[in-house]
């Protein structure tokens, strides 16, 4: 059994290769830059060179083989693992694509390319089942069901023309499209809605609906028959075409920076529609054959059932069972489209090199997916190579190869994505596999390759826009191959010198430079200024200007006398002097006497040193008080009008009295000295109290009194006396502080007359004799008017209206020496002063 699959698989995969997916690529030649045709991938990328005329067939063909299940490893594995790497509809490719004639040429920006080709397209999908049907075939029992509305075949012959445009926007942007006519040759496709097949061990079952549909330069008769009668075919029908449609192709290309570049292009958004001898057979069948061999059959045990018998009875029997309509009426067939999206990124002038791209095809209701990683070398401007490595499908498939050569006017390329790199022979089980006559178990075969793809061209090519320094001049015309990136040129390729001046505009700092200017510029392209005054050299009539005079200079570069007073600028602190004024080694004019005002103004020239800066407009000398003392000589610069007249020599108003009050306000002029300090606003003795007494001899200034009693209030004659009789009255015991009784009945009477009179303060002093140690006589006459201070306390009397004092023996006020003078000295004053406040 290995060995039918064996056959059945590789015979299968010969036959019917010309059945393919449509419209493939080889995308290793995405990279080749120096390849004329890569437009053909992408509308926007421009060739290299100016011109280029690609020959018949030779100019670009492109050949496609293979399919998306098997290997020739695959065939090596045990039925049930073959089966399960087999997809559910297994696609052969196959492809061919071939040049009739190719050119284009550059106009400044733009590039046009027109192509003629020549393609032929088809598919074949296989429906996994079909395998599971070659592998196992029907069971003895129950049946087994097989779906084989996968199966669908197609394919197409048709001329494409193509006018293709791009155009370079700016330094990033370049865009792209073709327009294209399609005029077809011949097309056939077939789908199916359901297709099933269900074997028993007695019975075959087969139910489907579908359809088919041809156009093509022959003419068919069908009749009644499900196959062609009559087929008529006259070479001339090939001049007309069988079928007419168009297409686009659309793409961008962006560099963001100078080494990476982003590409996108849908090509083959293409239609045919197909008109010339058209016939579509749409289709339904439900047939049963049960006309099989059994096991016990008298026809198997006697040498095997007629079988040539056996497949007329069921093609006839099928052949009948077939319910058909069919009709000529035009249809239309749709390429599949590509989607391309690339992204490379160049190393040391883009002679290395790695890109992405990603080819997405939309075909039917499918897609299909590659994903092709690029390393690609530019050594030289005439060699170029492409390393690639696809993922196909989600499967790693093999290493690709470019190859670009450009000699003289030649241009050739050749690439290929799916380059086979191990072979093995098919294991020789006895039983050798042939195709067409051939031993291909004896044929080296691509052991992990399930397809080959190859692309290759031979053209003349004209001109060329290899540019070394990427400056849009190409090598063959740049005069200054080594030009900076992003730098303009002209035509030449040599960077731009707008002004002239022998600078490029990339190092030009002053790109207007005039003519006269030429041979006084620096390295950076601006006017030499040797003395940095502003003003170049080629102007400048006064080289060496000081470093003191820059920005004062005129337009020819000498130094500016905007006066005339014979003193530069630069030098002149006067700049605005007169003219005909005399001035100094400053350009200031002479002020003879140093008073800031200049003779040629000073109406009052000797003004003396200490006045500078205190005389007028003039010159003259300034009493702004105007009290008759010069400001310069004036100590008090802010006399009154009134005091005019009433000032002394120094300009300060007079006061004679030395009250404080300046002799012009003065109402009493004649103020004692007893009373300085206390006088009011026009100097005269304040009297505070308003009692007569003025404060200067009022001992109670604020409490009206009378002057008899220094303008204290007067005591009433009763507490005179009352205090009068308190100096002998207090006894105390001998030597001691402490108050006898009998002195009692005199303290209660004082502390009445405190009560009585709030307003009284006291103070009491304590005195003795000279009797005894003085020290001690201290303390004791301070102890003993504290006692009286304490009783009085006790009494009602407020603590801070008393206050107590010892005088020891320094105040008798009788002789010591005799016993009754020293009685009188032992004693205890009250002193009544008085105060203004209210005690609680």
């Amino acid at each position: 059994m290995k060995t039918i699959i064996k056959k059945l698989a590789i015979g299968t995969m010969f036959c019917v290769s010309v059945f393919t997916v449509k419209a493939q690529q080889v995308n290793t030649l995405y990279f080749l830059e120096n390849a004329p045709v890569r437009s053909y991938l992408n509308p926007s990328l421009q060739p290299l060179s100016s011109f280029y005329l690609g020959l018949p067939v030779l100019g670009y063909t492109q050949f496609e083989l293979g399919n998306n299940s098997f290997t020739l490893s695959s065939l090596e594995l045990s039925k049930q693992s073959l089966l399960n790497s087999i997809r559910p509809t297994t696609l052969f490719n196959a492809d061919l694509k071939i040049n009739l004639l190719d050119f284009g040429f550059r106009t400044k920006k733009a590039y046009w390319t027109f192509g003629l080709t020549e393609k032929m397209d088809a598919q074949l999908g296989l429906p996994k089942d079909l395998f599971n049907l070659l592998a196992y075939g029907t069971p003895d029992i129950n049946g087994n069901n097989f779906d084989f509305s996968s199966f669908n075949f197609g394919a197409s012959l048709y001329t494409e023309a193509a006018l293709g445009y791009s155009r370079i926007i700016n330094d990033k942007w370049t865009v792209g499209g073709k327009a294209k006519v399609l005029l077809g040759s011949g097309n056939i496709s077939a789908s199916f809605d359901e297709f099933s097949f269900s074997a028993g061990v007695d019975e075959l079952k087969l139910k489907g609906n579908g359809a088919v549909k041809m156009s093509s330069p022959a003419v068919i008769e069908w009749g009644d028959s499900l196959l062609p009668q009559n087929v008529t075919f006259d070479p001339m029908d090939l001049t007309s075409p069988a079928g007419m449609g168009a297409g686009i192709d659309l793409g961008a290309t962006f560099k963001p920076f100078e080494n990476l570049t982003f590409a996108a292009a849908v090509t083959d958004l293409s239609f045919i529609r197909w008109k010339s001898n058209t016939n579509s057979v749409t289709f339904n069948t439900d047939y049963t054959y049960t006309g099989l061999p059994t096991v016990d059959g008298n026809s198997l045990d006697n040498g095997g059932p007629d079988f040539q018998e056996m497949v007329d009875s069921v093609l006839t029997g099928l052949e009948n069972s077939f319910v058909s309509d069919k009709n000529t009426d035009a249809y239309t067939t749709w390429l599949s489209p590509k989607m391309n999206l690339s992204a490379e990124y160049g190393f040391w002038d883009n002679r290395l090199s790695v890109g992405l791209l990603s080819r997405t095809m939309f075909q039917r209701k499918a897609t299909y997916e590659e994903l092709t990683t690029a390393f690609n070398i530019r050594p030289v401007d005439w060699f170029n190579m492409s390393l690639s490595y696809s993922a196909l499908n989600g499967r790693a498939s093999n290493i690709g190869l470019g190859l670009g050569f450009r000699i003289l006017w030649f241009n050739a390329f050749v690439a290929a994505d799916y380059l086979p790199v191990r072979y093995k022979y098919l294991k020789d089980d006895g039983d050798d596999v042939y195709v067409n006559d051939m031993n291909i178990s004896k044929v080296p075969l691509p052991e992990k390759t399930d397809r080959f793809n190859v692309a290759f061209g031979f053209n003349l090519v004209f001109g060329n826009k290899q540019d070394k320094d990427k400056d849009g001049v190409s090598n063959f015309r740049d005069k200054c191959p080594d030009t900076p990136k992003g730098v303009k040129v002209d035509k030449h390729g040599c960077p731009v010198d707008s002004d002239g001046d022998g600078i490029p505009d990339y190092l030009d700092d002053c790109p207007d430079t005039p003519a006269e200017a030429y041979g006084f510029t620096n390295e950076r392209g601006c006017p030499l200024d040797s003395d940095g005054d502003g003003v170049p050299d080629y102007k400048d009539k006064c080289p060496d200007t000081p470093v003191e005079a820059r920005g004062m200079v005129d337009s020819i570069g000498c130094p500016l006398d905007t006066d005339k007073d014979g003193i530069y600028d630069y030098m002149d602190k006067c700049p605005d002097t007169p003219e005909g004024v005399k001035v100094d080694s400053v350009g200031c004019p002479l002020d003879g006497d140093g008073d800031g005002v200049a003779d040629y103004l000073d109406l009052c020239p000797d003004t003396p040193i200490e006045a500078k800066g205190m005389v007028d407009k003039n010159g003259c000398l300034l009493d702004s008080d105007d009290d008759g003392v010069y400001d310069y000589l004036d100590l008090c610069p802010n006399t009154p009008a009134e005091a005019r007249g009433f000032v002394d020599k120094n300009g300060c108003p007079l006061d004679a009295d030395d009250d404080g009050v300046p002799d012009y306000l003065d109402k009493c002029p004649n103020t004692p000295t007893e009373a300085r300090g206390m006088v009011d606003a026009a100097g005269c003795p304040r009297d505070t109290d308003g009692d007569g007494v003025p404060d200067y001899l009022d001992n109670c200034p604020k409490l009206a009194g009378v002057a008899s009693n220094h303008g204290c209030p007067e005591l009433k004659k009763e507490i005179r006396t009352l205090f009068q009789k308190a100096l002998q009255g207090i006894q105390f015991e001998s030597g001691r502080a402490t108050i006898k009784k009998s002195s009692n009945t005199i303290l209660n009477q004082i502390a009445k007359v405190l009560t009585d009179n709030p307003n009284y303060l006291v103070e009491v002093q304590g005195h003795t004799d000279n009797v005894g140690n003085p020290e001690n006589n201290q303390k004791l006459s301070e102890a003993r008017a504290n006692s009286v201070r304490d009783y009085l306390i006790s009494k009602g009397i407020a603590e801070k209206r008393i206050t107590a004092k010892g005088y020891g023996d320094t105040k008798p006020i009788a002789s010591n020496k005799t016993w009754q003078g020293r009685a009188k000295n032992r004693r205890v004053e009250f002193m009544i002063s008085f105060e203004e406040v209210t005690f609680e």
